[in-house]
């Protein structure tokens, strides 16, 4: 009965978050809390020094490579949208002669990928949010700005799944791949839900091919990319992919021409042009990875950490340079506070399946399940990945808190490469219903619609009971695929 206590924290911490409504640091908090007076009470779970010191060393080094993406991924943002190149992009998109379903389409699969694959943590929202106001009635526009969320195990330059590899021992290419399989059916019921959204059954039945081809276009690329181990930027060159083949497949029908492009739209997809150009350079070149590899390395007894083939010194190198041509003015501190209120929680998510890991609790629930069914199992598998999704609002914080007990759970039924695709594609695939995700489509939509509080809180309420609705069917299109996987395994 005790090993029941064993997952205490973590069902404390999703209390915190989804009912109490408190932040994601809060509930990391009374997790780790949990934890530790569990483990100071007369309970089998034990920890010494050397193990806590050891877990503090693991997530510090796990966490880092996240906060080193993730500084210049802001600033990069910050750059952009003060030297105009985002709003160029905007004006850009909005003014091509497409109807505005291939318009959405063309965003879903192709732009916010691209975006949010390379900086991450919502700021392709900041080029989606106006698109789909400017296209959509605002209805329309609030849900889509939802929906444009949903390739997050690719964000942030594939620091998700990178980490998910980590703690599951798995490799990330193959992790990457398993991802993209249990999408299969999950990504083209996006684009299904985005052409109902836009005008019911019959915008579904007249665009219901382009949204299957580009859909599984993109799940094609990524399964490409992350087979050859470019798993850090294939969802930029997936997203691409499927940008430039959507934008000639629409133009071959739109009735007048597309808008010619010009030097400042060049000069704005240069900028990521730039980013992809330096990390395939840093793989293709012979031995450069390799060498830069073992330069400087930090260690601790179960991961280390490669600071010069981290995406974030890429990514810093060209901040520097965007800030050397041309100087802009930047709120500093909000960077640095958002910086920190990101990786915080990250740093305690990981700290508090280390400490479960160490101390007996997760391999003691594992006992506890092993009496189940394995077809139950395997169906609460992408469950449990959409749960730690939702509630923590991030594809990394998801990952840090439940991957290891995904993992040890599907190691002991020979699965572990399937639990962890699931608890990678889950947590992803769920986080375009999260709060937090929300919150932020509802501050940066303020600016267009000028809501106040009170329609705010309103509007939370029906996007968060779309999302729920929507998350079930994901769910659904997740189960598919995860007991299809299984039997191949």
């Amino acid at each position: 009965m005790i090993n029941a206590f064993a997952i205490l924290p973590i069902l404390l911490c999703a209390c915190v978050i989804l009912i109490a409504r408190l932040s994601a640091l809060a509930g990391a908090l009374i997790g780790l809390i949990t934890a530790f007076l569990l483990i100071l009470s007369p309970t089998p779970f034990t920890l010494s020094l050397a193990h806590i010191g050891g877990s503090a060393l693991d997530s510090i080094l796990l966490s880092l490579n996240a906060a080193l993406v993730i500084l210049p991924g802001l600033y990069f943002s910050a750059i952009l949208k003060e030297n105009g190149s985002l709003a160029t992009i905007q004006n850009w998109v909005a003014a091509l002669s497409f109807s505005p379903e291939r318009k959405a389409l063309l965003i879903l699969f192709g732009l916010a990928p691209i975006i949010e694959s390379l900086i991450g943590f919502g700021i392709s929202l900041l080029i989606t949010i106006p698109l789909f106001f400017h296209i959509f009635p605002s209805r329309t526009a609030y849900r889509l700005s939802m929906l444009s969320m949903m390739t997050r195990p690719w964000g942030t330059l594939g620091i998700a799944t990178l980490m998910g590899a980590t703690l599951s021992g798995q490799d990330a290419a193959s992790l990457g791949v398993n991802s993209v399989l249990l999408n299969s059916l999950a990504y083209p019921a996006f684009g299904f839900i985005a052409l109902y959204l836009i005008g019911g059954f019959p915008t579904l039945k007249h665009s219901f091919l382009p949204a299957l081809g580009l859909s599984l276009a993109l799940m094609g690329l990524l399964a490409l990319f992350n087979a050859i181990n470019l798993v850090e930027i294939s969802g930029v060159l997936s997203g691409a992919g499927v940008f430039i083949l959507g934008f000639i497949c629409f133009s071959k029908r739109s009735i007048s021409p597309a808008p010619q492009n010009h030097k400042n739209l060049l000069v704005a997809f240069s900028f990521y042009g730039l980013i992809l150009l330096l990390i395939l350079m840093e793989r293709l070149i012979p031995g450069l990875y390799d060498t830069l590899a073992h330069l400087v390395v930090f260690t601790s007894p179960h991961t280390s950490f490669s600071l010069l083939t981290s995406p974030g010194i890429v990514l810093g190198l060209v901040v520097l340079l965007l800030f050397s041509i041309k100087q802009v003015t930047l709120n500093h501190k909000d960077l640095l506070t958002r910086w920190v209120r990101t990786t915080a929680p990250l740093f305690l998510f990981i700290l508090l399946a280390q400490i479960m890991v160490r101390s007996g609790m997760i391999e003691a629930f594992s006992q506890m399940l092993s009496g189940l069914p394995d077809s139950i199992l395997i169906f609460c598998s992408p469950l449990i990945g959409m749960i730690s999704g939702f509630m923590t609002g991030s594809n990394m914080g998801g990952n840090a808190l439940t991957m290891s007990l995904q993992s040890h759970i599907g190691g002991t039924l020979g699965l572990n490469a399937l639990f962890s695709a699931a608890q990678n594609a889950g947590a992803g695939d769920a986080l375009f219903t999260s709060i937090p995700g929300i919150v932020m489509i509802l501050g940066l939509a303020g600016e267009i619609t000028h809501d106040d509080e009170a329609e705010k809180n309103t509007k939370e309420h029906h996007l968060l009971s779309f999302g729920l609705k929507a998350a079930l069917l994901i769910f659904t299109c997740l189960i598919i695929p995860v007991f299809t996987l299984k039997g191949l395994m």
